[in-house]
């Protein structure tokens, strides 16, 4: 079919989430007819997915490299906070509204979610700011959200500004939520610097990690750079670059300043210049082509898995309209036991996934308490012979001194666990998920097969052979399976591994799940985050508050390193019981969603025969009138079926996908 080309921008994109909506909300209307609440409920899920369809763009990089900065340029203010040293210590997420505000989210306080503060924009800095009289106090708010008229955002795309890779003291779990679930990763470069030791970690470690192969890179302070200077710096991060698996010629020379001076003066020419107009053109093109045509994919091929299951049901409501009551009623009766049993079987699986489940639960948390161990047991040892710039010097400098040696130790052990976690997840954690996912996966398969195949069978006995098309007679996975498929690989692996779901079913997106699914899992639940593990934080805490710090360099790096070790043992269990817990979340979501499937086709096959039983016991009218609704609905059906095919114009997959 020809390409749309209405499909490669935002605006095209949100007008045919519109057309997208109305078709849904179509579709809603005929299962409500056919009372059908079972489907009905889904799609209104459905359309609430579709209706909250954003583009997450997360901003990454080192301090003073100039993201708040680019985000203030893209929305033409002064609005973030920017200074030479660190600053931001929220994440801040810019949404579009017509009228600008600021609201501030205090951390949550055991487990309950506080109301948020709205603030004056013109005070921003006083809350997302990094306090430099104390630098290292963690901000007591979680996140903030800025709402800007800026017109990248106008279609839902929200920018994620987020603090300096190396800032310890922010959220890391929550960063690494947003980076995973994020449809775009800009990070900014400064050429100067062509690419820091630790952003090459970053990088490798956490974009990757979180199944980021394709990264738009901005690159920063290039006007300070003569000819020969700048070719050297882009060498260095074209090297980088291309160590990507999907490496795409994304580089953008962005004056950031000059752009924003621009936007703010008015001065066309200088916003030319600057680069920043080819960047956004760029990103909102990717983020049109190559996420929100997935999106609208994965949705549509769930909407199309309905819109077959409808026209099974109009065409076994016609059969059941054909019989006698005498057939109904018999046919009712015996029906019961059936459904029954088909629920019953939907429990077994759910049983036995759950044992599947709670067994891969058991490996990790075992596997985990020993790497947790593992990592206790090096911890006054790297304390000990890691080299660093900070001494204990003067002894009457002692506490100080300390604290700062304790400050570079514990930015170098938890680099060094970091690395010990990476090995872990790779030789670890992703062999275990592969393998219960995999066992899953084909309990899964077996399950659907039979129950498809149960349900054909008590369709046709019902309706009478070959009268109606049914999802079993579908090409490709069935609805239970595309169902949790596409739910679990938009939720667990983003849209990439939601295309995959719709497309190849639970098998072909399990396949593709595991390595994100891993980075997903370390990073939320060690605190893996730019600049250390949480339990390093405790443990330095805990060296520091050692009523006598020895004067002596090397006890004091031994008592930093035993303080370490012995918060990291405290909360081993519990790191273990929370990494075990979070690991199989994504298998257990699988699980429900897919018992969930299974129970929607159970219901739809009672909700026909129970309508269809009382219309013949209201008489002919009733059956009559029945008739002419199907008929309506069939030809609603064949529109739907008509307008969805126009939709998907223009929005076949990328390859790669």
């Amino acid at each position: 079919m020809p390409k749309s080309a209405d499909a490669d921008d935002l605006g095209g994109i949100a007008r045919k989430r519109r057309v997208l909506l109305d078709l849904i909300k179509r579709q809603s209307t005929v299962v409500r007819e056919l009372r059908d609440e079972a489907v009905a409920g889904d799609l209104t899920g459905l359309e609430k997915q579709v209706q909250d369809g954003r583009f997450t763009v997360m901003i990454v990089g080192d301090f003073n490299r100039g993201k708040s900065t680019l985000v203030n340029a893209i929305l033409g203010d002064r609005v973030l906070p920017t200074k030479p040293e660190p600053t931001t210590a929220v994440i801040t997420e810019v949404h579009y509204a017509e009228q600008p505000k600021a609201h501030l989210y205090p951390t949550s306080d055991n487990g309950l979610s506080p109301e948020p503060v709205q603030v004056d924009l013109d005070r921003l800095e006083e809350y997302l700011a990094v306090d430099q009289d104390d630098p290292e106090a963690a901000s007591p708010y979680e996140r903030a959200v800025v709402r800007w008229p800026v017109d990248l955002c106008r279609d839902g795309v929200v920018l994620v500004d987020s603090p300096g890779l190396n800032n310890i003291n922010v959220h890391t779990d929550i960063t690494l939520n947003y980076l995973q679930s994020a449809d775009a990763v800009i990070m900014v470069v400064d050429a100067t610097v062509a690419f820091a030791e630790n952003e090459r970690a970053y990088l490798e470690s956490k974009i990757r990690a979180s199944g980021h192969e394709d990264v738009l890179f901005v690159i920063t302070k290039t006007d300070t750079l003569d000819d020969y200077e700048l070719s050297i710096a882009l060498q260095s991060i074209r090297r980088t670059v291309e160590k990507l698996s999907r490496p795409r010629e994304a580089l953008f020379f962005v004056r950031a300043k000059q752009a924003l001076r621009g936007r703010m003066s008015g001065d066309q020419e200088l916003i030319e210049a600057s680069g920043i107009t080819e960047f956004e053109e760029a990103l909102s093109e990717f983020l049109a082509r190559e996420r929100g045509r997935v999106q609208l994919l994965v949705a549509a091929n769930r909407l199309g898995t309905y819109t077959v299951m409808a026209h099974g049901a109009v065409a076994g409501r016609r059969r059941l309209a054909a019989s006698s009551r005498a057939e109904l009623e018999r046919g009712h009766a015996a029906l019961q036991p059936e459904l029954l049993a088909l629920e019953a079987r939907r429990q077994r699986f759910l049983d036995g996934a759950g044992a599947v489940i709670d067994e891969a639960h058991m490996s990790i948390d075992a596997r985990a308490r020993d790497l947790l161990r593992t990592i206790a047991d090096q911890c006054v040892d790297w304390a000990v012979t890691t080299e660093t710039e900070a001494g204990m010097g003067w002894s009457l400098r002692v506490k100080k001194n300390a604290e700062a040696l304790a400050k570079e130790l514990g930015a170098a052990i938890a680099a060094r666990a970091e690395s010990e976690v990476g090995t872990w997840q790779a030789e670890v954690l992703k062999p275990v998920l592969e393998t219960h996912g995999a066992v899953l996966s084909t309990l899964m398969e077996s399950e659907v097969e039979r129950f498809e195949a149960d349900l054909k069978a008590l369709r046709s006995t019902l309706f009478a052979a070959g009268t109606s098309d049914t999802i079993a007679e579908v090409d490709g996975p069935g609805m239970g399976e595309r169902t949790v498929a596409t739910v679990l690989g938009w939720v667990g692996g983003g849209p990439a591994l939601g295309f995959a779901g719709a497309r190849f079913g639970m098998k072909g997106m399990l396949k593709q799940a595991a390595p994100i699914m891993g980075g997903l899992t370390v990073g939320v639940l060690l605190g893996v985050g730019t600049g250390g593990l949480a339990f390093i934080a405790m443990g330095i805490a805990a060296a520091l508050n050692i009523k006598e710090l020895p004067s002596a360099e090397k006890k004091v790096r031994r008592a930093i390193g035993e303080g370490i070790r012995d918060q990291l043992l405290a909360q081993r269990e519990a790191h273990a019981t929370r990494m075990a817990t979070e690991a199989v979340r994504g298998l257990r979501d699988a699980a429900s969603d897919f018992a969930s499937g299974l129970h929607t086709e159970i219901e739809s096959v009672r909700s026909q025969v129970d309508a269809a039983l009382e219309a013949k016991r209201k008489g002919g009218e009733a059956v009559a009138a029945e008739l002419r609704l199907l008929d309506t609905l069939t030809a609603e059906l064949d529109r739907i079926d008509r307008d969805t095919a126009e939709l998907l114009v223009g929005l076949d997959p990328l390859p790669g996908l």
